[in-house]
C-alpha cells in the first residue's frame, strides 16, 4: 500500500531566525531585574512622599454666589434690533463671571485688606525682597510706591482666585488657595462682599442715568 502523502505548509523565510515573542523578552527581563525594579519604584515613591511633606500645604476657601438677571432697561433706543432672550441671559452671566476677574475688583479688595502695606501678605506669597521692603511693618525707601504695591498684591490675588460657574444654574463658585487658611477666607469673604457692592453701585448708576434721561425728556416736551 503506497503511504498518502501529508502536506505540512511551509513556514515563510526567516521565521526561525525571529526568536521569541517579544512579551516573552519583555517578561524574562522583569523576572531577572526585578529587584532592580522594586528597588526603583521603592525610591520613586520614598522620594515622592519626601517632596509631599516638604510643600508648603494650600489651603482653599470657597463660596457660591447666586447672580440674579437684572431687568429690562428703562431706556430703549430707536432703531435698536431685538434680541432673543436666550442670548441676552449668556451674554450677561458671561460679563458678570469677566467682572469677578477684573483687576479693578482685585485692588478693590486688596484696598480694603490694606495688602500694599502688610509685609506678611508678600512674604507669604513669596515676592522677592520684601524683606527690604518694610522695616518694622513700615514702607522704606527702597520699597516700591503704594500704586505699584498695590498692582503687585492684585495681580497676586488674582493668579490665586478661581471661578467656576455651574452649568444651567445661575450659581457661580469662586475660590482662593494660600498657604494660610485664615486668609484665604479673609479674601473670599471680602471678594463676595465687594462683588456685590459693585453690582449693587452700578445698578444704581443706571438707575439714577435713566431717572436724569426721562427727567430731560419730560423738560423738553414741556418746552416744546
Amino acid at each position: 500500500m503506497v503511504p498518502y502523502p501529508i502536506s505540512v505548509p511551509a513556514e515563510p523565510e526567516g521565521a526561525a531566525d525571529r526568536g521569541p515573542p517579544l512579551i516573552s523578552v519583555i517578561f524574562t527581563i522583569i523576572r531577572r531585574r526585578k529587584w532592580a525594579i522594586i528597588g526603583a519604584m521603592a525610591f520613586g515613591l520614598a522620594a515622592a512622599l519626601v517632596v509631599t511633606l516638604l510643600m508648603t500645604r494650600q489651603y482653599r476657601a470657597m463660596a457660591v454666589l447666586e447672580i440674579q438677571r437684572e431687568s429690562a432697561s428703562f431706556v430703549d433706543t430707536e432703531g435698536s434690533a431685538p434680541q432673543s432672550s436666550r442670548i441676552l441671559d449668556q451674554e450677561y452671566y458671561e460679563t458678570q463671571f469677566g467682572l469677578l476677574e477684573t483687576k479693578a475688583l482685585a485692588s478693590r479688595i486688596a484696598t480694603d485688606l490694606k495688602l500694599p502695606d502688610d509685609e506678611k501678605f508678600f512674604k507669604l506669597f513669596g515676592v522677592k525682597r520684601a524683606d527690604d521692603w518694610f522695616s518694622n511693618g513700615v514702607p522704606t525707601a527702597e520699597a516700591p510706591s503704594r500704586s505699584e504695591r498695590l498692582r503687585i498684591a492684585a495681580g497676586i490675588l488674582l493668579a490665586h482666585f478661581d471661578t467656576d460657574p455651574k452649568r444651567m444654574s445661575h450659581l457661580v463658585k469662586i475660590s482662593f488657595t494660600s498657604p494660610d487658611a485664615t486668609f484665604s477666607k479673609r479674601v473670599i469673604d471680602t471678594w463676595s462682599a465687594d462683588f456685590i457692592k459693585v453690582t449693587l453701585e452700578r445698578r444704581m448708576d443706571a438707575t439714577s442715568y435713566a431717572r436724569n434721561f426721562l427727567e430731560r425728556r419730560l423738560r423738553q416736551l414741556r418746552v416744546a
